[in-house]
């Protein structure tokens, strides 16, 4: 009955009349909420009645910040990005998206037999430019653009002899477009170099553009950018931002007529005529430095293998990808079909080539460690941190690991030999395969166990993630079970290290990892015993989805972990534990140590190559985190101990060959005595109470909030809800519009008034508030409302159905609300299965903000929906276009999306049952699909491109 109740919700929503008229039952509760769920309530309205929202000024970055961040979205995960006070920096490893660019490199009639193969523009890589007096030498090797772009005084042309090397601009896709002649100074496109999307590969197997992608404008319709020149300003298509056909340029390509879309270039021709030149800008009309002939500082990619020659009469005609990392690249010359099949591995770090030509077939393998030992992009392949399930205490300390629990360890034996990690999402043999050599390991994954056949040995990062440090073996063998064979030692990862690859990551059972020989394990004449336990699930991947929140502070969006951008300086474990649980930073009071598994997601393996610790440099993304030093770290996780703990576990950020026992490579997990002196690496996120084992866990919607205009051009917002059960619950439903000026808040609605209505039938109607409601709104932790205001409230029993609440002004005027839903019901069962709001979207203080607190302990798994075009449907005029959709818990952005259709887990998203009408494959209405643990959370819903419109906000519980 949920699925026709979520329904008739929206029905009711969108087309209400009142016909009938009921009486509520009151209720008044006189035993208050619990001091948690009061501060979480209290937490969620500060963020509400905000004049600016803390989460506002989180994310906002300056000059073009917002606008870069609406273009790149769209094609993550084929791209990641962040931002400081003054750059904007992408990374991407130049390889399209297989479902945007199907015939990637066809079309292209003058070929010099290149291959598209990934690149390495990352913030973890060096970049390889040899000219120290470069500005990119020795800079990590990401693309950067300027937020805030400088007009040049005498802007420099983009000609034959001008910026012939290196890029010009940046696409949105992270792909970079090169000026439309090549370094031979010919115009690529005239001369049949290019593909139809208008791009080629370099004599290093890179691709790139050398004409705007106008292809782009289908993800990102006209409103946004589809690239970035090196400057600062965007570049648009053939047409304005708005739709209309393009205004007339200066002398660069670029215009600025005063509508609030500033200065920028556009495309050069139309749909009907293709592209024409000049093909994009003339001259950067901002800044630039030009050095040796290129946009400096820039990314630089090396060459993987001897340049080709042009091929006389080649004609390329078909691009696949058969599988993750292997292409056919089909040509025809004089009418015969030929191919180049070509592979990477990137355990061998490796590329494998099969060259078919008019004269024979060869095979050649190339090497090169710091190109393709990053793996491809994607989603992280955790879905969330597990948390370490550490529980004793060490010490009389309070901020130790078994202090905070952040994701508990949760597991389901199919009982077919596979175990799936409920936290991470992996599924896992659950005996492992035995005793091996490496080389035998990558050989023999399973290729039927539980019915699958993708099985691989798990990355690093996956290993570490399914250790427990409660217990030694730091496994958990009531679910994993070790091979007959033998008591295992160590265990086997797909990475090996790259400041030397004879070496691979191994997991030890004793809780840490470290490096160790290929051949080593005791069959093969080694000291200990090496298994394989192999996985299945997520792509591997390589990075982190960051974002600088330019107060000190990065967040890992990927984890949902707030860092301190600086390490504190050496200590013991006691000061460290102190120092963290003491600090306040960026207006944040709840800082803490982190455990191991949370350390080690900060670093970055693919840097961990010092050999000695001269040498070394902190192997994390030094764009973010630029003074962190090369050394050991603390963690809150104890070492366990059959005696009185003396240790902590240690993640080895340098090279240290002096301790016992030495850590003489990077990235190493081990162990030192509390008395030693190391950094601590202050973070803050979201924990969660512990959840017994064989329990589901409390959490549940206990208060919905949203801040919105009412009246005028904003019409009338409707929240509403869906209660389940078969009991009736107490709520709580308020308007609050007189007493947000007691918080600071201008413009607010004098008189609210709304009907609470079940279908077409009114249940309660409120004008002014009752003082016999008071007490009711203290004990939910409820702000109190202004004695003898004109708020409106009601607080009534009600049976479990759905309910919307449509808000007007009494007097007829117009102003700001907050509106507010509270379950004041005692029970620790979900109630709310389903909120939203259908209201008006503006700009700056004008977007809708949502706002809700999770209660109870355990975890809530929410679909959070902003639809603005799927509302067409339904008959509602003047909806939001294109919405935006961002979650936050405080000032931390937990995720975010753009068009749903286009998020990593869009599968997951459309199959999710949860009675909520459909949204169009190609819509561009916003979801996020998250689980969450209980605490106040807040939404930011915008238009993109400042677009305004009537949008609806939905809040589903997903079972």
């Amino acid at each position: 009955m949920i699925p026709r109740a979520v329904r008739f919700l929206l029905v009711g929503s969108l087309a209400l009349t009142a016909t009938e008229s009921a009486r509520a039952d009151p209720w008044h509760d006189a035993t208050p909420v619990t001091p948690s769920v009061a501060a979480a309530r209290a937490e969620l309205a500060a963020q509400l009645t905000a004049e600016r929202t803390t989460a506002a000024l989180a994310v906002a970055a300056p000059g073009n910040g917002a606008l870069l961040v609406s273009s790149f979205t769209p094609f993550k995960p084929f791209v990641r990005f962040y931002s400081d006070e003054k750059y904007f920096y992408s990374e991407s490893d130049s390889m399209p998206n297989p479902a945007l660019m199907p015939n990637l490199m066809v079309g292209i009639t003058s070929w010099q037999q290149q291959i598209p193969v990934p690149v390495a523009y990352f913030g973890n890589v060096t970049n390889p430019e040899g000219d120290r007096a470069s500005l990119g030498f020795g800079q990590p090797n990401v693309w950067r653009i300027p937020l805030v772009p400088v007009p040049a005084a005498a802007p420099i042309p983009i000609s034959a002899g001008n910026f012939q090397r290196g890029a010009v601009a940046l696409a949105a896709d992270g792909i970079p477009i090169f000026n439309p002649r090549n370094n031979t100074g010919r115009v690529s496109f005239e001369i049949g170099e290019l593909d139809v999307y208008g791009g080629h590969c370099g004599r290093a197997d890179d691709y790139h553009y050398h004409i705007a992608p106008t292809h782009l404008t289908a993800v990102l319709g006209n409103a946004k950018p589809i690239a970035w020149a090196l400057d600062g300003y965007p570049i648009y298509g053939y047409v304005e931002p708005d739709g209309s056909a393009r205004q007339s340029l200066d002398r660069d390509g670029g215009h600025d007529h005063g509508n609030g879309w500033g200065y920028h270039y556009h495309a050069r021709g139309s749909v009907a005529t293709g592209p024409q030149n000049p093909y994009f800008m003339e001259a950067f009309h901002g800044t630039v430095v030009n050095y040796g002939g290129q946009v400096d500082p820039q990314p630089t990619v090396g060459s993987s293998r001897p340049a080709g020659a042009p091929l006389g009469g080649a004609t390329i005609t078909a691009f696949s990808r058969p599988a993750t990392d292997q292409y056919v690249l089909t040509y025809t010359v004089g009418g015969i079909a030929y191919q180049v099949r070509y592979s990477i591995d990137r355990v061998a770090k490796s590329l494998a080539v099969q060259w078919g030509s008019p004269s024979g077939t060869a095979s050649n393998t190339y090497t090169t460690a710091s190109r393709y030992g990053y793996y491809p992009m994607a989603p992280a392949s955790l879905a969330k941190l597990p948390d370490t399930g550490q529980t004793f205490d060490a010490t009389p300390i309070f901020g130790e690991d078994s202090d905070y629990t952040i994701n508990p360890p949760s597991y389901t034996d199919h009982g077919n030999g596979t175990i799936t990690d409920n936290v991470t999402g992996l599924m896992w043999q659950k005996v492992d395969s035995g005793e091996m050599t490496w080389d035998t390991a990558r050989a023999s994954a399973p290729t039927d166990l539980g019915g699958f056949s993708d099985w691989r040995l798990p990355t690093a990062h996956e290993a570490f993630s399914l250790l427990t440090h409660n217990s030694n073996p730091a496994l958990n063998s009531s679910f994993f079970v070790a091979n007959a064979s033998g008591t295992p030692g160590y265990f086997w990862t797909s990475d090996t290290y790259y400041g030397d690859t004879t070496k691979v990551w191994s997991t030890n059972t004793g809780g840490g990892i470290g490096p160790h020989p290929k051949t080593q394990t005791l069959s093969a004449g080694g000291t200990s015993r090496f298994h394989a336990r192999y996985v299945r699930g997520a792509r591997p991947t390589t990075g982190h989805n960051y974002a600088n929140n330019n107060d000190g502070t990065i967040t890992d969006l990927d984890t949902g972990r707030m860092w301190a951008q600086a390490p504190s300086g050496a200590q013991t474990w006691a000061s460290a534990l102190a120092f963290a649980e003491n600090l306040t930073l960026a207006g944040y009071s709840d800082w803490r140590m982190p455990n191991v598994k949370e350390m080690q997601s900060l670093l970055d393996i693919t840097r961990a190559t010092a050999t000695t610790a001269a040498n070394a440099v902190a192997p994390v993304n030094r764009t973010l985190f630029p003074t962190a030093p090369a050394t050991s770290y603390w963690t809150s996780t104890a070492l366990r101990s059959p005696q009185t703990p003396t240790q902590a576990w240690v993640v080895e950020f340098g090279v240290n060959t002096t301790s016992n026992p030495s850590r003489n490579f990077q990235g190493l997990i081990s162990y030192e005595p509390f008395t030693s002196s190391y950094p601590v690496w202050a973070v803050r996120g979201p924990v969660a109470a512990v959840v017994e084992p064989g329990t589901t866990g409390t959490a549940r919607l206990i208060n919905i909030a949203t801040r919105v205009p009412v009246g005028g051009v904003a019409g009338t917002p409707i929240p509403g809800f869906v209660l389940s059960g078969t009991a009736s619950r107490s709520m709580l439903v308020r308007a609050v519009g007189p007493t947000l000026a007691g918080f600071g808040v201008t413009g607010v609605l004098a008189d609210p008034r709304f009907s609470l209505l079940s279908g077409t039938t009114t249940v309660a109607t409120n004008d002014n508030w009752l003082a016999a409601d008071a007490e009711t709104m203290a004990n939910l932790g409820a702000f109190a409302l202004t004695p003898s205001s004109r708020d409106a409230a009601v607080a009534a029993t009600l049976a479990p159905g759905a309910y919307t609440a449509p808000v007007t002004a009494a007097d007829g005027g117009s102003g700001v609300a907050l509106l507010e839903i509270y379950d004041g019901s005692t029970a620790t069962t979900a109630a709310v299965l389903n909120a939203s709001t259908r209201a008006y979207v503006g700009t700056g203080e004008g977007v809708l903000i949502p706002g809700f607190v999770i209660g109870g302990t355990g975890t809530l798994r929410l679909l959070i929906r902003a639809v603005g075009p799927g509302l067409a449907g339904f008959g509602v005029d003047g909806t939001l276009a294109d919405p935006t959709l961002t979650l936050f818990r405080g000032a931390t952005a937990l995720a975010t999306n753009d068009n749903w259709s286009l998020a990593a887990n869009a599968a997951e998203i459309a199959t999710t049952a949860v009675g909520a009408f459909a949204l169009a494959v190609e819509s561009k209405d916003a979801v996020i699909l998250t689980t969450l643990t209980p605490g106040a959370y807040t939404a930011v819903v915008s238009g993109v491109g400042n677009a305004t419109g009537t949008a609806l906000v939905e809040l589903y519980v997903v079972p």
